[in-house]
């Protein structure tokens, strides 16, 4: 008996060796953002920083290794004065995809030529209305202008022969935006996105608390799923939907990240201190960080004993105290 535990245990640290290799990589190009959007905690709790291509150089070789890499951030990547130049050099030294997440406020003509030369593999635009009303209550800027310069992508992609980069829509659900989700929707297939992927609202003060659309009450805006799901199948647009209940099973396997500063975290939740509210109870974000890409090298970081320790923690389950209550382990957050 204790041999076939031996074992077993053996086989646990097996999977666990081969499963636990960085394929994904976040960069958080940015901490600064042009806007200041409703459900954002970023203009009272960020650092309003950029990365610079030092700090992505100081990856080095590592970088070879990922399949995926995000050039995407707290904020908005194309106020970054080096964005071009670290999509340059991602792209010069590692064989992965790559995106990027904006706002799509500063997605100028110029810059989606420069997006398209570069090679970017994919670019998720939010866009958390279908009306100018509504956009301009969430985000305090001009849907028609936000728009025209996606459409200023796509003109680009054909003017160049390019498929890329693919374009998804986000969209962050809250009760005061749930019905325009269907339009939306709409709004993906005609501007050619493949995709449009919903998040659930991760509050920050009580009165974003009261906009949830999942947990208690969840059933007012079912509906509104249900009928988002239907129009993505009738027009052909991927949909990716946030749970609407808190449920007991919590999972959560996040990718390398490495905040602007070259320090690397578990995920973009513990990038900076700031509070949150689980359903209607107050809780808090901690900064959690396992050393700097600019100081040591990012294997001996991704390989030190305290890092292997809190990943192993994630796989099996057994949530560290700085993962209490996160939503994104809920799948509200995906």
């Amino acid at each position: 008996m204790a041999l076939i535990s031996i074992g077993r245990r053996a086989v646990d640290r097996l999977a666990l060796t081969l499963s636990d290799r960085p394929t994904d990589l976040v960069l958080d190009v940015s901490t600064r953002c042009n806007l200041n959007c409703a459900m954002c905690s970023l203009k009272a709790y960020g650092s309003g920083q950029h990365m610079d291509l030092d700090t992505v150089a100081a990856i080095g070789p590592a970088l070879d290794h990922f399949r995926h890499i995000s050039l995407t951030c707290s904020g908005e990547p194309f106020l970054n004065p080096h964005i071009m130049d670290i999509l340059a050099y991602v792209k010069s030294h590692s064989k992965a995809t790559t995106d990027m997440f904006t706002n799509g406020t500063l997605l100028t003509a110029n810059v989606a030529r420069d997006l398209v030369r570069l090679g970017l593999d994919r670019i998720v635009v939010s866009l958390d209305a279908a009306t100018g009303e509504t956009y301009a209550a969430i985000r305090g800027s001009r849907l028609d202008r936000t728009l025209e310069n996606v459409r200023s992508l796509v003109r680009a992609k054909r003017e160049m022969g390019s498929a890329r980069p693919f374009l998804w829509l986000g969209f962050v659900a809250m009760k005061r935006n749930a019905d325009e989700l269907p339009s939306v929707i709409g709004l993906a297939a005609e501007l050619g996105a493949a995709e449009v992927r919903v998040h659930g609202l991760e509050p920050y003060s009580e009165e974003m608390a009261s906009e949830i659309t999942y947990g208690h009450g969840s059933d007012t805006y079912r509906h509104h799923f249900e009928k988002a799901v239907d129009e993505a199948g009738r027009l052909g647009v991927g949909l990716a939907l946030p749970r609407l209940e808190i449920g007991p099973q919590r999972r959560c396997h996040p990718p390398a990240h490495v905040a602007w500063d070259g320090t690397v975290v578990p995920c973009g939740e513990t990038v900076y201190a700031r509070p949150f509210y689980f359903l209607k109870a107050k809780r808090e974000h901690r900064e959690v960080s396992f050393g700097n890409v600019r100081e040591k090298d990012f294997r001996t970081i991704w390989d030190s004993h305290q890092y292997k320790h809190f990943r192993r923690s994630l796989r099996r389950r057994n949530f560290p105290a700085a993962c209490d209550d996160c939503l994104m382990s809920y799948g509200v957050i995906c």
